[in-house]
């Protein structure tokens, strides 16, 4: 037995294997293959699972999520699709740190 959702108006039917492949929804009226539903339903699961995969943009390795993630594999930092290797990203953090310390003391100074 399988449970089979209609195309056109969403009501749940249960199928069997002595039933016909081409069924009749008692709602909506409309006939639709079960087979095909069937297809269309594993080609959704399939999309939704590679959609969910994230990359990592530098060595292509999977990662758990996009943002804000070091590859295990290649040891860059990801912030989507930008990839960055960690001594470039501290060595512009502390340029970017000693910037805004600078601009602070030079307005309170002034």
């Amino acid at each position: 037995m399988i449970i089979v959702k209609c195309p056109d108006c969403g009501r749940k039917i249960i199928w069997d294997d002595f039933q016909p492949t081409t069924i009749k929804c008692p709602d909506c009226g409309r006939e639709f293959d079960v087979k095909e539903a069937l297809r269309e339903n594993i080609k959704k699961r399939e999309e939704g699972l590679q959609a969910r995969v994230f990359r990592c943009p530098h060595c292509n390795a999977i990662l758990d999520r996009a943002w804000f993630i070091k590859c295990s594999n290649c040891g860059y930092w990801v912030f989507g699709s930008f990839s960055i290797s960690s001594k470039v990203l501290f060595i512009g953090t502390v340029i970017l740190g000693y910037l805004l310390l600078s601009w602070y003391f030079f307005h309170l100074m002034h």
